[in-house]
């Protein structure tokens, strides 16, 4: 009888240290929160942005900092430095992009932002072409989101709460404070320009063409109605409810060899169409400023400013910047027939033949 007693009050003793090295484990996390779930930074706690946790950190980025202005887009906004455009326009910027990311995960973010506690002024989004044609509710394919990350159900912060991963950066960002390392500034944040080569060389060797298609593809009704769907809910439904916040809105510069890929497809007047629905859909709206960069050719021939088809350099970010502030580029009721025009004009021209 002694002998189960004994047993009973070791079990007893080890529920509690369990319950002790538990509520520990969730402390340490909920503290130091390395993805912003529960509170902004800590002063003094050196944190690591990290470009593999965007998913994880830009919810609580937008829920919790301080800022009245935000960059968002997908991997062709990573490049951006917030504190050039800090410097060209004032305010305060975050930068939350989203690799891969559709309209609809865009919006998704910049809800959560419209409903913190900041007086948003201006957002910067990137708006590319490639995700026109899809579903208003597409999410990128093949990723398991982290939605426990950005529902309101308490339940499922045991996900976050004891998390060996959440666990492994909190002590990172620890480690990092002990050393005296700054935290990560949103400058560096999702930059991936220390670790890629750029020119001819390495765009050539990310696409190859088939044979060229003879017929010409035709914008459907069916796709328009889709690509409006798809505007509406995710671009313009938040354009329309904060006329007070400006929306800086860009059509990024693909490479002349992403239309090259086009052109070969026979889809270039196809996605010209597409596109030009996105126009006439944005300009009917007076506290968006459109830009195109498409057209600037000097930029989109030059593959020394690209990686691969698609990813341009962080010079051209840079770029960008001093050409939105400018007002460079622009696109307006007056000039968006015209633009179009040039696009397919010289898209439809061009040698393309010395690529291959």
């Amino acid at each position: 009888m002694q002998e189960k007693s004994h047993e009973s009050k070791w079990s007893v003793w080890v529920m509690i240290a369990l319950f002790i090295c538990l509520f520990i484990y969730g402390a340490v996390i909920i503290y130091v929160d390395p993805f912003f779930h529960y509170h902004a930074p800590i002063k003094g706690i050196s944190y690591s942005l990290e470009r593999d946790n965007e998913r994880y950190q830009n919810w609580g980025i937008l829920s919790h900092f301080s800022y009245d202005t935000i960059i968002i887009g997908t991997s062709l906004t990573e490049n951006f430095k917030p504190s050039e455009w800090e410097a060209l326009m004032g305010g305060t910027v975050v930068k939350t992009p989203l690799a891969g990311g559709t309209y609809k995960e865009m919006n998704d973010h910049l809800k959560r932002a419209f409903s913190s506690s900041n007086e948003i002024k201006m957002v910067i989004r990137a708006l590319d072409i490639q995700c026109l044609i899809y579903d208003k509710d597409a999410m990128m394919e093949n990723y398991v989101f982290p939605t426990y990350m950005t529902n309101d159900n308490l339940l499922d912060d045991v996900y976050y709460v004891f998390n060996k991963d959440v666990m492994k950066w909190s002590i990172t960002a620890l480690q990092n404070t002990a050393k005296g390392y700054p935290m990560t500034s949103f400058d560096e944040y999702a930059n991936w320009m220390p670790e890629t080569y750029y020119g001819k060389e390495n765009v050539l060797l990310t696409y190859k063409l088939g044979e060229p298609e003879t017929s010409e593809r035709e914008l459907t009704q069916e796709e328009i109605l889709t690509i409006k769907e798809n505007v509406r809910q995710n671009v313009t439904e938040l354009i329309e409810a904060y006329p007070e916040t400006t929306f800086y809105l860009f059509i990024p510069p693909y490479s002349i060899c992403y239309w090259d890929e086009i052109v070969n497809k026979g889809e270039l007047s196809y996605w010209l169409a597409a596109e030009r629905v996105l126009v006439e859909e944005l300009l009917k709206y007076s506290n968006i400023k459109l830009y195109s960069f498409e057209n600037i050719f000097e930029v989109i021939c030059n593959l020394d400013n690209y990686k691969d088809t698609v990813h341009y350099g962080e010079w051209i970010n840079t770029e960008i910047l001093q050409w939105m502030a400018e007002e460079q580029y622009l696109l307006t009721e007056e000039n968006y027939m015209d633009y179009f025009k040039e696009m397919e004009e010289f898209l439809q021209v061009y040698d393309y033949t010395i690529f291959h």
